[in-house]
């Protein structure tokens, strides 16, 4: 990607690795500020901190922003508490891998039980969001720190969800023209995967079955219109008033609007 780096190794043998594959390497402890100065930590934009050891996670961060307060500084912490700690030292990007792990792990289970992968993952994001919301918070300097959040919000406002097709929806045996998806909804569907096979960006002659799983673009509120339609989106019509916007194909499930009874 052309991205310069330096490394700092305090294992011999990665380092010997590391040199035969080429890598600008150092052999030292990254807590000396010695060998920090050496990396060019005070003209890097950037410090990745990979060592598992808490104490010397903080003291190469501690070190790092003495020589750079403005060095943007991504790391694992270890532990929720250190988590916090390093937040207030002003570390911008921090994972934590226990957490990390025990979602993973919570995602493991929840696909055993047959949980919607689209469930699962709204899961994730509110757990993830929870977590890290206060040091995206306590990072509110700088231009580019403002550019971040702006992105950030503009991901979450508009980005691709997942949908199954509900066994009963009204849009089974449907085709996404039919069923006036985009019209309806606002959201569109930018590719389908049924039986491991992958439909980019289908048309609207795509006929939508049972199971088949969406891949949905929009905002949260046109993904929202779009689950309704998928649960129940003739019956959401009759519930507005609306007349049904279209007529449903012979031999289809879609529920058909039933005639006036004569006067007697």
């Amino acid at each position: 990607m052309g991205l310069r780096f330096v490394i700092i190794e305090l294992n011999h043998r990665i380092m010997e690795q590391g040199k035969a594959a080429g890598h600008p390497i150092i052999f030292g402890d990254a807590t000396s500020e010695m060998m920090l100065e050496a990396a060019g930590v005070r003209q890097a934009r950037l410090l990745l901190i990979t060592v598992a050891d808490p104490v010397g996670i903080q003291l190469v961060a501690t070190r790092s922003l003495q020589l750079n307060p403005r060095l943007f500084i991504v790391t694992r912490a270890g532990c929720l508490e250190q988590l916090n700690e390093l937040r207030d030292l002003g570390v911008h990007g921090i994972v934590q891998p226990e957490f990390e792990a025990g979602l993973e792990m919570m995602r493991q289970v929840l696909i055993h039980f047959q949980v919607s992968p689209t469930d699962i993952q709204r899961f994730s994001d509110a757990v993830h969001s929870e977590l890290y919301a206060p040091i995206c918070a306590h990072t509110t300097s700088g231009r580019s720190m403002e550019l971040l959040r702006n992105l950030k919000h503009a991901n979450r406002s508009l980005e691709i969800e997942w949908m199954t097709v509900p066994s009963r929806s009204v849009v089974d045996g449907q085709t996404i023209g039919v069923m006036a998806v985009r019209k309806r909804t606002g959201a569109f569907i930018v590719a389908t995967l049924r039986n491991s096979t992958m439909v980019p960006n289908p048309g609207p002659d795509h006929v939508l079955e049972a199971g088949e799983m969406l891949a949905v673009l929009g905002t949260g509120a046109q993904r929202a219109a779009l689950r309704s339609l998928l649960d129940d989106g003739d019956g959401a019509d009759r519930r507005a008033g609306a007349d049904p916007p279209l007529t449903a194909p012979k031999g289809s499930d879609l529920p058909r609007p039933s005639a006036p009874s004569a006067p007697e």
